[in-house]
């Protein structure tokens, strides 16, 4: 921006000095200098966390490309073999109570006549 001065019968333009190299020149300098730092941190921390990121990623898909990971030994507890035995009790109850069913619709299927229940 021009800024005018009138010296006697002239005119003079002169042209302003930007903002950072007018009076307080170290101050705005060391305002610049600071933006600027925060600046680079702010775009090197992107970069770091984007190549973290990707690091992770892969080394992630490595591991379950790998094939899974080979489960703990459980602690066992006292009740857990009495409530397996009770498990294993009611599923072959189960099965069984399935497999009647089964052999009453296979029956069923070959005699074609409706049983009443």
């Amino acid at each position: 921006m021009l800024h005018r001065k009138v010296a006697g019968p002239l005119t003079v333009h002169k042209e302003e000095a930007p903002w950072y190299e007018e009076r307080c020149r170290t101050l705005k300098k060391l305002l610049l200098v600071g933006v600027a730092f925060v600046g680079s941190c702010l775009v090197g921390a992107l970069f770091v966390g984007g190549l973290l990121a990707l690091a992770l990623a892969s080394f992630r898909s490595y591991q379950r490309s790998k094939g899974q990971r080979l489960l703990r030994k459980r602690k066992e507890y006292p009740y857990q073999t009495e409530l397996q035995s009770v498990v294993n009790a009611l599923m072959t109850t189960e099965e069984i109570q399935k497999d009647e069913r089964e052999s009453r619709i296979d029956y069923n299927l070959t005699t074609d006549a409706p049983e009443k229940e």
